[in-house]
């Protein structure tokens, strides 16, 4: 086991792991919509996800973050380096993405979308 990686299991306090975070990397297969890489650019951290349906709504690549190949371990280790090795360009994604998140993901906002949506609907 390498002593750089804790299984930490269920954590309800999300913010702390955040703060103490570098980057986040979501190397998912299927992501409905992902939450929680919103939740890392609110916490103004860059994030690292596959190019799939759900993260690519959630990273603006190249601003906020990084989308890699799905399934190209090489692709992800790179970006993750990159940031590692490029600490001004991971506080500036990271920025990015919580301007981004504020701006665009706001609960109201996204409520005021969906009830537009809705009321089309019915009209």
């Amino acid at each position: 086991a390498d002593p750089r990686v804790h299984l930490l299991g269920f954590v309800s306090a999300l913010r702390s792991l955040y703060k103490a975070s570098a980057l986040l990397v979501l190397p998912s297969h299927r992501e409905g919509f992902g939450n929680v890489l919103l939740e890392a650019a609110a916490m103004a951290l860059p994030v690292i996800a596959s190019d799939i349906d759900g993260c690519r709504d959630a990273v603006a690549h190249g601003i906020t973050g990084t989308l890699v190949p799905l399934g190209d371990v090489e692709a992800l280790v790179a970006a993750a380096d990159s940031y590692l090795c490029d600490p001004a360009r991971a506080v500036a994604h990271g920025e990015a993405g919580r301007r981004r998140a504020l701006a665009e993901f706001d609960p109201e906002r996204v409520w005021r979308g969906i009830a537009m949506v809705y009321e089309r609907g019915l009209n």
